[in-house]
């Protein structure tokens, strides 16, 4: 799992976060399915497009997954699922089905320490050992 804690003295850098993901997905991207959860309008969803690996994006807000979609426009649509999905709920997909998870941002919005629990222990179920 990776995890980031972004505090006002920290400034958070895309790039290096991106080749986290990489580094996690033992750099093949080509084989390499990563879940972003709370992708809204693709901040690190497009990015992870743009280097060839499978995403599935999720996030609750409807207009932010339509922003998401249209910035995803020119890529191949086999490379990148977008779907309206609450993170504490990510049932349909099995047992460690993703080679990495990304959170950004997307904690604090569940609105309760157990909401909190719950994605985390959801983002761990899903993500490969």
């Amino acid at each position: 799992m990776l995890a980031f804690n972004i505090g006002k003295e920290q400034q958070w850098d895309l790039k290096k976060h991106v080749e986290k993901v990489l580094a996690h997905c033992n750099g093949d991207p080509a084989r390499a399915r990563v879940l972003d959860v709370g992708a809204g309008t693709g901040n690190v969803t497009v990015p992870l497009v743009e280097r060839g690996l499978d995403v599935c994006a999720i996030d609750l807000s409807q207009a932010m997954l339509d922003r998401l979609a249209q910035k995803l426009s020119g890529y191949a649509s086999s490379r990148c699922r977008v779907e309206r999905r609450d993170c504490r709920s990510l049932w349909t997909f099995p047992d460690e089905s993703f080679d990495a998870v990304t959170m950004s941002l997307v904690l604090f919005a569940t609105g309760e320490r157990e909401a909190a629990r719950e994605a985390l222990a959801e983002a761990t179920r899903v993500l490969k050992p």
